[in-house]
């Protein structure tokens, strides 16, 4: 299916201008016409090596034929006049007496985009010039050169032979985040069977996935292992070989295998991986190869370990007898489905990968034709309203998601919302509801295309249940005289009241601050207190227990003020001289009670400076002198000062009054 979104007529060569390759950095824009570049850039002078090339600004076009029109089979790849590059990335010397610790040499973000025939045969290609790989990893002398731990990160392959083909001495390599779209051949050559890492990348259209087939009669059977986590793979169909053996004859139309392989290939650890047959009706798995049988039938001799991998058979016919046949760590899936989970995983591997790997073309639009789209959109569901979390018994729950289709377009109106306890909630992309029923509920908004593909997306909320809370009822701060008596009582919310039994108890300064029970354990909340014993700040304490249980305790709590009779009512402040003064000047602070005749009244004298957001600091406590002499000193700024009053020598609730006085900052 992909490699036939590419055009079939002859590409024109790129009239793009290289820049002349040096031994500076890369650091800036590169494009190479046809040109190979050998790494690293300082070749044979190993003080200028690197760890790290950053090649996000270096761009390789070339061609693999002379051909000016290679969608035909003849004449061949070698026929011709325009210019070729078969190898154009090279990673060749590193010095193995210069750097024998420095474990590994990474080549960041490089484009290569070629120009590999598509319509004609496997034969026709590879047995002529076109036979090519776009980076490639090979010492150029194993005596001097050694191209182990090499790093190829977040390459960008388009329309090549052979993606990445590595030689004998590049050992543990690792290829990571590199997406390739059409290999004609291979999208990984690794026949030498190294062992290496290849991991979170995106390999789409190739002929064969993964070559570790070693031919060589004198290779000694592989003992290493390739490791092979989080990769999406798709083969596709293209000419194959013709039989009789004319290399310009087309062969039948099919697809290579996700491995080529023989009994002397390296070992697979699989993980986290998604394997594609992306072939057209009439289309056939029919080159082979061996890897099939090795690496994913039952017991392959190929398997190291593998988990939690998927097989994908795009087409809507049943797969191949074979395919069907696989070990327990991949899961088959075909059709309709099948097609969502590879739309849904190659989007998302796009969307979630930077824009110097996924935004990177050739600026020749032509040269850009009948590519697969770089960016997809796959239909969804997104929830954004509940994020999850707990919401209280009676509260609403806001809903909001956004549905959108394959078209890019976003709708709400065919959304449904339900829940795994209330069941249907409503219909749109915005609504609310609620309150919802106690417990762990599962919302999930769900969206059902126009050809009845649902979509949905779900989350996770708590709705707690309504607690059970006691309330004194009582106004704030009651104050009464003392011998009064107090209708106490309370309310119960969240339970019922019958079920259980009431408690009630004071502590003030007369009781030690101790709790002294007022009336034990009852059954009716309802109780009349007698003050007469309680003068002064009193702090009420009610407890409602269970019946049949010893707890915990439901718990409430009430302050009630009982003063002597007559006490003060209210109390005035007097400041003299008036603010503002200056430091150390002695301010005279009157207070005065009124409605207090006949009685004795004691005094106390607070301050807060307000500008620093200090503490109240007492000047004088209580005592029955109505003035008091306040020096300035240390005080500079805004000063709230408060005076309390109270009947002498009771513990009855003080009345009180401000007054602000400011005081001016000391001179250096």
């Amino acid at each position: 299916m992909l490699a036939k979104m590419f055009a079939t007529t002859a590409l024109a060569t790129a009239a793009l201008a290289g820049t002349a390759v040096s031994a500076q950095g890369t650091d800036q824009e590169r494009v190479f016409d046809n040109e190979a570049f050998v790494f690293p850039i300082a070749g044979s002078n190993p003080g200028e090596e690197r760890e790290t090339y950053d090649l996000s600004l270096w761009s390789w076009y070339y061609d693999t034929s002379r051909n000016p029109d290679p969608s035909l089979p003849s004449p061949s790849c070698a026929e011709g006049t325009d210019p070729v590059e078969r190898y154009p990335f090279q990673a060749r010397f590193r010095e193995i007496d210069v750097t024998p610790n420095d474990p590994f040499q990474t080549y960041e973000r490089p484009f290569l985009h070629g120009n590999i025939p598509l319509d004609a045969s496997w034969g026709a290609i590879y047995q002529q010039e076109c036979n090519s790989a776009a980076i490639l990893i090979r010492s150029s002398d194993p005596s001097r050169f050694d191209m182990s731990n090499t790093i190829v990160d977040g390459a960008r392959l388009v329309r090549v032979l052979d993606g990445i083909r590595t030689a004998a001495t590049a050992q543990d390599f690792t290829i990571r985040n590199v997406w390739l779209t059409i290999g004609r051949d291979d999208c990984i050559e690794n026949d030498p069977s190294n062992a290496g890492t290849i991991s979170d990348s995106l390999f789409e259209g190739c002929f064969n996935g993964i070559s570790m087939r070693n031919t060589s009669t004198s290779a000694p059977t592989s003992s290493n292992v390739v490791v092979i986590d989080r990769l999406l793979m798709s083969v596709a169909a293209y000419p194959y070989l013709d039989r009789s053996g004319n290399p310009d004859s087309d062969g039948p139309v099919v697809s290579g295998d996700f491995f080529k392989s023989n009994d002397k290939a390296a070992k697979a650890i699989i993980t986290n991986s998604i394997f594609a047959y992306d072939l057209e009706d009439g289309e056939a798995l029919g080159a082979g190869g061996g890897g099939f049988l090795r690496y994913f039938a039952p017991g392959g001799a190929g398997i190291e370990s593998c988990s939690n991998n998927t097989v994908l058979w795009l087409r809507d016919d049943a797969p191949p007898a074979d395919i069907q046949n696989l070990d327990q760590c991949f899961e088959l899936v075909s059709g309709q489905a099948a097609r969502d989970i590879w739309n849904r995983e190659r989007c998302e591997w796009i969307n979630d990968h930077p824009p110097t790997i996924t935004r990177r073309q050739r600026p020749d639009a032509s040269q850009n034709a009948g590519e697969d789209p770089i960016t997809c959109f796959v239909p969804s569901v997104t929830i954004s309203s509940p994020a999850g979390g707990e919401f209280a018994f009676d509260a609403e729950v806001p809903l909001s998601a956004t549905a959108l289709t394959s078209d890019n377009v976003s709708v709400a109106s065919g959304l449904t919302w339900t829940s795994s306890i209330d069941g249907e909630l409503g219909t749109g992309g915005d609504l609310t509801v609620g309150p919802l029923t106690q417990g762990n509920h599962l919302i999930t908004a769900r969206y059902v295309n126009s050809i009845e593909v649902a979509y949905e997306d779900t989350v996770s909320i708590t709705v707690a249940p309504q607690p059970v809370e006691l309330t004194v009822d009582l106004p704030p701060n009651t104050r009464v005289i003392e011998g009064e008596t107090v209708a106490l009582d309370a309310t119960l919310t969240g339970g019922d009241p019958a079920n259980y039994r009431f408690w009630w108890a004071v502590r003030s300064n007369t009781t030690g601050n101790d709790p002294v029970v007022i009336r034990d354990f009852a059954d009716d909340a309802a109780f009349a207190w007698d003050t007469t014993g309680y003068p002064g700040n009193n702090r009420l304490e009610l407890r409602a227990r269970l019946i049949g249980t010893d707890g915990p305790d439901i718990k409430a709590r009430a302050r009630v003020f009982v003063d002597q009779p007559d006490p003060v009512r209210s109390v005035s402040l007097d400041v003299s001289p008036r603010s503002p003064s200056a430091p150390g000047t002695l301010v005279t602070l009157t207070a005065e009670a009124r409605n207090a005749e006949g009685i004795d009244v004691e005094y106390r004298f607070d301050l807060q400076p307000m500008d620093s957001d200090g503490d109240v600091v007492i000047l004088r406590d209580f005592a029955t002198d109505p003035t008091f002499q306040w020096d300035t000193s240390g005080y500079p700024g805004r000063n709230r000062i408060t005076v309390r009053a109270r009947r002498a020598g009771t513990e009855d609730r003080d009345v009180k009054a401000n007054a602000m006085y400011w005081v001016r900052a000391p001179r250096n």
